[in-house]
């Protein structure tokens, strides 16, 4: 348990510092209430901000989800949070592009590229983007055959 103390501690002064993977890590504390920090969502989001500002795409991708969510639901926003992680080979954040890209959810529907998106984390072990990878190209050959 000290040793959590102490991490939130050094995370603190870190993320003072502009540090993003400090900012990163103290925001996961606040919105679980470790290390000895009291829960404070509000706080971890602005935290969360500075580091995806700063390319963490940790925090980008979280913003992403967040963002996907009532009642703050805002797909534009959260494509955005999503392509940036994206491009750094998020794998998590490559999928959840994709179904942005599928969907027309805050970008303009393309097909083709949820497919790229979804093949890049199928190949990097992403097991849904898979599975949405076989319906579409299942829906295709369908399109052909049938």
């Amino acid at each position: 348990m000290l040793l959590m103390f102490q991490a939130a501690e050094l995370y603190q002064q870190s993320a003072e510092q502009g540090h993003g993977r400090a900012q990163y890590n103290l925001a996961t504390l606040y919105l679980h209430g470790g290390g000895g920090l009291q829960q404070d969502t509000d706080k971890a989001l602005g935290l969360l901000q500075q580091a995806a500002a700063q390319g963490v795409m940790q925090a980008q991708s979280f913003l992403g989800v967040y963002w996907t969510m009532e009642p703050h639901r805002d797909m534009f926003t959260a494509s955005q949070h999503f392509t940036s992680a994206a491009q750094q080979k998020h794998m998590s954040s490559q999928y959840h592009l994709g179904v942005c890209y599928e969907r027309g959810w805050g970008v303009e529907r393309d097909v083709t590229r949820a497919v790229e998106l979804y093949m890049s984390a199928a190949a990097a072990g992403h097991t849904q983007a898979a599975h949405n990878l076989a319906v579409l190209q299942r829906g295709t050959m369908e399109g052909v055959c049938g």
